[in-house]
């Protein structure tokens, strides 16, 4: 698989270096877009005019991936490049459902905030952290695109 990534500074280098350890991909083409639907468009346009052979897209966030998705159409590609966001919003499920995108990973912020606040108390009691924290993330693909993301549990 021949894949562009569409990042930004330290997302970009973590996913980057993520799919770089996976057998039969290879990543041809990384560029920023800053968060930006504009300018993930110009983005991926660029990046098909250098590599033609690019069959799919991962973006770090959906506004990117959705400028990838307009890019494709407007290069008359649209089925043939798989695209992956990040965030799930409601315009990235919309596109898993209509068959232009290929899934969108979904955050939990408030699973998130609460490990962040758990952790701030911890510290200001003088109580080390572990440095990596997983916090739960649900990838929304064509059957679950329709549904909103589960909600984390509320803490007990």
């Amino acid at each position: 698989m021949r894949f562009g990534l569409i990042g930004y500074g330290a997302w970009g280098r973590h996913h980057a270096a993520a799919i770089a350890k996976t057998p039969g991909v290879t990543i041809v083409a990384s560029q920023p877009a800053n968060w930006e639907r504009d300018l993930g468009f110009n983005v991926f346009q660029n990046m098909l005019q250098a590599h033609p052979e690019l069959d799919a897209v991962f973006a770090c966030n959906d506004m990117m991936a959705l400028g990838a998705v307009e890019a494709i159409a407007a290069a008359g590609r649209t089925g043939k490049i798989r695209v992956v966001g990040f965030d799930a919003v409601e315009d990235a499920r919309k596109a898993i459902n209509a068959g232009t995108m290929v899934a969108s990973v979904a955050q939990f912020p408030g699973e998130m905030g609460r490990v962040a606040v758990e952790s701030a108390a911890r510290i200001l009691r003088g109580e080390s952290v572990p440095a990596d924290q997983q916090v739960r993330i649900e990838l929304v693909t064509p059957a679950a695109a329709g549904s909103p993301p589960a909600r984390a549990a509320a803490p007990q």
